[in-house]
C-alpha cells in the first residue's frame, strides 16, 4: 500500500511540475503581445450612405490593479455617428480574462469605460483604481512574436470616412 501512495504522490508531483512550466511558457508567449494587437476602420452605413465611422481595436493587457497580473483581452471601437441629424461620439468595451494555461477566454463586463487623451478626459473623476488600457491607433497588426506593424493608413482612412460623413449628413 505505501508503494501505491508513494506512487500517486511522485506523479500528482510530476503533473503539478509539468502544468507550471507550461503556464510558464503561455505566460512568457503571451508578453511579446501585450497593447495593441490590431485596429481597424469601418465606415457604417444605412441606406447607402455613410452614417458613422469606427475604429476597431484589440489589445492584451495586465490588470495589475483588480486580477494581480491576470491578462485581459480588452477589444471593442469608437468613433462618431449621426443620429436623426445629431452627431455622436461612442465607445463600446469588451472584457475578457484570459487564462495562459487554456488560453480560453472568459467574459469579465467593465464596470464603465471613458476616453483619455492627454489631459482630458470623458469621465468627471478619474480614481487609482481605474485599469487604463492605452490604443496605440496606428498598430495595424500583431505578428506572435509581438512584432508591430504600423501604419498612418488607420489615421487617413478615419479622416476620409469623417469627411464622407459630414459631407452626407448636410
Amino acid at each position: 500500500m505505501r508503494l501505491v501512495i508513494f506512487i500517486a504522490t511522485i506523479a500528482i508531483g510530476c503533473a503539478s511540475a509539468q502544468a507550471q512550466p507550461l503556464e510558464q511558457l503561455n505566460r512568457e508567449s503571451l508578453l511579446p503581445m501585450l497593447g495593441t494587437i490590431s485596429v481597424e476602420v469601418t465606415p457604417n452605413f444605412t441606406d447607402s450612405r455613410v452614417d458613422g465611422c469606427s475604429i476597431g481595436f484589440r489589445t492584451l493587457a495586465q490588470d495589475w490593479i483588480y486580477k494581480q497580473g491576470a491578462f485581459i483581452a480588452v477589444n471593442g471601437g469608437f468613433g462618431v455617428m449621426t443620429i436623426k441629424g445629431t452627431y455622436a461620439a461612442y465607445l463600446k468595451v469588451t472584457v475578457h480574462d484570459v487564462d495562459p494555461r487554456t488560453m480560453q477566454f472568459t467574459p469579465s463586463p467593465p464596470a464603465g469605460a471613458y476616453f483619455v487623451a492627454g489631459n482630458t478626459t470623458t469621465k468627471n473623476a478619474i480614481v487609482g483604481s481605474d485599469v487604463v488600457v492605452a490604443i496605440d491607433t496606428n498598430v495595424v497588426d500583431t505578428a506572435p512574436n509581438g512584432q508591430r506593424k504600423y501604419s498612418d493608413q488607420i489615421s487617413t482612412d478615419f479622416l476620409k470616412c469623417a469627411q464622407t460623413l459630414l459631407e452626407q449628413s448636410k
